[in-house]
């Protein structure tokens, strides 16, 4: 309701679990993770872009530039995923681990190699050269909310399911299985090359990260992938008003 009702503040989400994904435009297609990185989400900003924020700012440049160089990759392990975080200066990974001595699973993070410790409790800050970071706390059950103040993103994960929320600024300026969060459903299924696709596997495979992690399957339907029809996005212009008629 919150989408439709109000588009332009409503903070838009997008999700993945272990059979679907639901992207920033809410389109819902099946995915199935191999052994791989692969790039839930990459900011790719628009040089000179104007937003709402950056309109009443004093110094728009410096708004824009704080949400360059983010990049979600996420990963397929078991039943399970595991996460990164790449921002300009620091790194963030998260997998699920299990209590010693018990099955259920929680949430391990570390920033830049290094674990953190945060609790249920309270909220734990995380600074990078006195610049805060990150800030992070448990939720029930195990999962971890983990929020960028900087970025204006938060993420929510509990091994197995991850759900990205983010501003209307990162509108029409991501690429990677969330979608291209142009408004327009269709497009989600943008390959890095700019290419619409129609089948939600290769769409998949063309943002597998192809390194000596994975698997052979993968990097084989990586390959057919590429044969997949590339239908490039293209805009039209029409007269507004017809042209009088001499």
């Amino acid at each position: 309701l919150g989408k439709h009702a109000l588009p332009l503040y409503y903070k838009p989400t997008c999700v993945l679990d272990s059979t679907m994904a639901n992207t920033f435009d809410n389109k819902t297609y099946p995915i199935e993770l191999g052994d791989c990185w692969y790039v839930m989400m990459k900011l790719v900003p628009k040089l000179g872009g104007i937003t709402s924020h950056t309109r009443s700012s004093r110094h728009p440049q410096e708004y824009l530039n704080r949400l360059d160089q983010v990049t979600v990759l996420v990963k397929e392990v078991g039943r399970n995923k595991e996460l990164r975080v790449l921002l300009s200066s620091a790194s963030f990974e998260l997998r699920p681990v299990s209590r010693s001595g018990r099955g259920d699973a929680v949430v391990e993070l570390a920033m830049n190699g290094n674990p953190v410790r945060f609790t249920s409790s309270s909220t734990t800050q995380l600074y990078s050269d006195d610049v805060l970071m990150a800030e992070v706390y448990g939720l029930p059950g195990g999962s971890v909310h983990l929020k960028f103040p900087n970025n204006s993103l938060v993420i929510i994960y509990d091994g197995v399911r991850v759900l990205l929320q983010v501003s209307n600024e990162y509108r029409d300026q991501v690429k990677g299985l969330c979608g291209t969060f142009d408004g327009e459903p269709v497009t989600d299924f943008k390959t890095p090359k700019n290419c619409i696709v129609a089948d939600p596997d290769y769409f998949v495979t063309s943002y597998a990260i192809d390194d000596d992690s994975c698997q052979v399957p993968i990097k084989k339907m990586k390959e057919f992938g590429e044969e997949e029809t590339c239908i490039q996005e293209k805009v039209y212009f029409v007269d507004a008003v017809p042209k009088r008629q001499s």
